[in-house]
């Protein structure tokens, strides 16, 4: 049976992480299977990066992402929260980040003038009952329409103009 190369690097991942001081051939593991993207300039944070960054930082990783593009497609990955504040997705993070911090992602994105597509993923109703996930999905979907559709209005003084 062959893996996918995401199932064959957890295994690995895995393997490595399966005695303990083992820490580094689980940081040379990564680094295999993330080298490549790092080649073709694929950039991100970790949950660790965003909280250090604080929010912002990461409006300023955003605003520096948005720069050179002429168009903004924004996805919110809902798993990406902390599972306290997203239990309703099929990942759950253990640590994730903090709803503050995707906010200003989301802020720092729709105050470009750039984004004109947004989607919201992973929401899994079933594992919703209270619609906390829910509720969280919608308040950030109203922060990135409140700003484009004001046409900007950010308190750093930065505006955004709809994308048409």
């Amino acid at each position: 049976m062959t893996l996918d190369p995401t199932l064959t690097m957890l295994k690995e991942l895995t393997d490595a992480n399966a005695i303990s001081g083992h820490e580094k051939e689980a940081r040379d593991v990564m680094e295999k299977y993330i080298k490549p993207y790092r080649q073709i300039g694929v950039r991100w944070w970790t949950d660790l990066d965003c909280w250090e960054a604080g929010a912002d930082g990461v409006a300023r990783f955003v605003t520096g992402f948005a720069v050179g593009l002429d168009v903004l497609y924004l996805t919110i990955d809902l798993d990406v929260l902390p599972a306290a504040v997203a239990p309703g997705v099929s990942a759950p993070a253990a640590l994730g980040v903090p709803a503050p911090l995707v906010v200003a992602a989301v802020r720092a994105a729709a105050a470009t003038g750039k984004l004109a597509l947004l989607d919201v993923v992973e929401l899994n109703p079933a594992l919703d009952p209270d619609g906390r996930t829910a509720r969280t999905a919608a308040r950030l979907i109203s922060e990135a329409v409140q700003i484009v559709g004001s046409g900007g209005g950010l308190e750093d003084g930065s505006t955004a103009k709809a994308v048409r």
